[in-house]
């Protein structure tokens, strides 16, 4: 399962990581904040199941936080971390699903985990049930002039509005769909991540994260030299999927 690390302490960050490194729940990290506001911008991107959340960080704190995370289509299972007891009452009804002490040890946390695990993998198969209407599509349909195409998912480098139409381009086509890109981000929004208002990219084509002369900063993919600019409050979370699949993008 997907998880990510809040804390505004690089330490407390580290140690985290390691645990989690070390656990023998089967979770993969997928970034770090050090606020709330990141673990909002990187939850919406990302979609975690999953966050180890710290109680006291600047802005937003994890109870607030955690009350805005349930709130999600399908929110992450959250486990908070405290340096004091007193906050586990607040914890359950900020819907949390456990909490750990700091400083947090393995077998506590691996505890949490599989709590936490155990709850995600149920909501999700709850949430399944009630829309198996609303299965994902596997391909996308789209006709051009005389000829229709049906593109796998797994093929779209990236959607982009433009005026009445939403381009789909994979590494040999370009095509104009009709579909409404906020749709398109509500079903593939698990493979695809939004980085400015007209553009959904696939995470899988992504190959770096540059800033050109003109100050803005650009998304550059594996298979094509098309770039597409990002916008300041999606960079935080490009960058972190580029750090965490061992490219750092850039400076």
């Amino acid at each position: 399962m997907k998880i990510l690390i809040a804390d505004d302490e690089r330490p407390a960050r580290t140690r985290l990581r390691h645990l989690l490194e070390q656990s023998d729940s089967d979770v993969h990290i997928i970034g770090e904040a050090e606020n709330g506001d990141q673990v909002l911008e990187i939850s919406e991107m990302f979609q975690p199941d999953i966050v180890l959340l710290d109680i006291r960080m600047p802005g937003k704190n994890g109870l607030e936080i955690c009350k805005l995370l349930s709130a999600f289509s399908i929110p992450p299972a959250v486990i908070l971390v405290t340096a004091f007891d007193e906050h586990a009452l607040q914890a359950f009804d900020a819907h949390a699903v456990d909490y750990v002490l700091k400083p947090v040890h393995q077998q506590r946390l691996d505890a949490a985990l599989r709590k936490a695990i155990i709850f995600q993998t149920a909501r999700k198969l709850e949430t399944s049930q009630q829309s198996t209407d609303h299965i994902q599509r596997t391909h996308i349909s789209v006709k051009d002039r005389s000829t229709l195409y049906r593109i796998p998912v797994s093929d779209i480098i990236y959607f982009k509005a433009e005026q009445k139409y939403v381009v789909i381009r994979t590494d040999k086509l370009e095509l104009l769909s009709s579909e409404s890109l906020k749709n398109l981000e509500k079903e593939f929004g698990g493979s695809f991540m939004r980085v400015h208002r007209n553009a959904l990219v696939s995470l899988n084509a992504i190959s770096s994260l540059e800033k050109h002369s003109n100050g803005k900063f650009y998304i550059h993919f594996n298979s094509v030299d098309d770039e597409i600019e990002i916008s300041r409050r999606h960079r935080l979370a490009a960058r972190n999927w580029l750090k965490m699949n061992g490219n750092q993008g850039a400076a």
